[in-house]
Parts: structure tokens; sequence; C-alpha cells
């Protein structure tokens, strides 16, 4: 049995932790907003995988996903900044990854994950409660 994490985590930035067969790091934010980490760089990990994320310096926030062992399979990725759907990722085929811009994701905004992926053996991932305050 597989077991559920955070969030997925970003290449060069990323916010969310992976679990394969079990959970990924996810959307849902379950700390108050103080509590939440920073989105400078913070990377959610969990058992099966993580989601990490970064900001540069200009403010573009840069993020990833990773299955420790099977990144092939089907990925869906939905990204939230303030609850609010900046982007998805769906149907990926290799572990996903991207950006959100300053001028989206505003000094003290939340960023949170909503992934799933099912690996090429058929092991299901699914996030978990996670998010960070863009710095």
């Amino acid at each position: 049995m597989r077991h559920k994490l955070g969030a997925r985590a970003g290449t060069a930035v990323a916010a969310t932790v992976l679990v394969l067969g079990g959970i990924l790091a996810g959307t849902g934010n379950a700390w108050a907003d103080q509590d939440l980490p920073s989105c400078l760089d913070h990377t959610w990990s969990g058992p099966d995988g993580y989601i990490a994320i970064r900001a540069s310096p200009d403010g573009r926030l840069a993020w990833t996903a990773k299955d420790y062992t099977d990144n092939d399979g089907v990925w869906n990725v939905y990204i939230y900044v303030n609850k609010t759907l900046f982007d998805a990722k769906l149907k990926y085929a290799y572990n996903p990854h991207g950006s959100i811009p300053p001028s989206y994701a505003k000094k003290g905004s939340i960023v949170s994950f909503v992934a799933d992926h099912v690996d090429s053996k058929g092991h299901a991932s699914h996030n978990v409660p996670n998010g960070c305050i863009v710095p």
C-alpha cells in the first residue's frame, strides 16, 4: 500500500511533495497563512517523491514534482495562487515542472498544488495539504 505525501517538488522552484502509490504533495492549506513556509526555497518530501519550489532573484517561482523511482506514467498537477487556478499540467508522461511569474504571484501570495501520478507500473500517488508564501 502506498502512502499519501505532501507536495510535488519543482525543478528550479517547486512547492509540494510526492509519494508514489500514495500521496503527493498537494494543495489545500491545512495551516494558517503564518504557518506556511516561504516559497524562497522549499521542498515537500515523502517516501516516494517530492514537490519543490524556489524563487529566482527577479521573483519568478520555479517548481517541479518528482517520483523517486518512476517518473513515467501519467501526471496531473494543478497549480493555485491564492486558491485561484493558475495553471494545470495534465496527462504529462514525465515529471511536471513550470514557473509562475512575479506579476501573478505577488509578495504575500499563497502558492499550492494538487497533484496525482500513476506510474508505469500502475501505482497511484496523490497530494496532501501543502502551500507556501511568496517572499
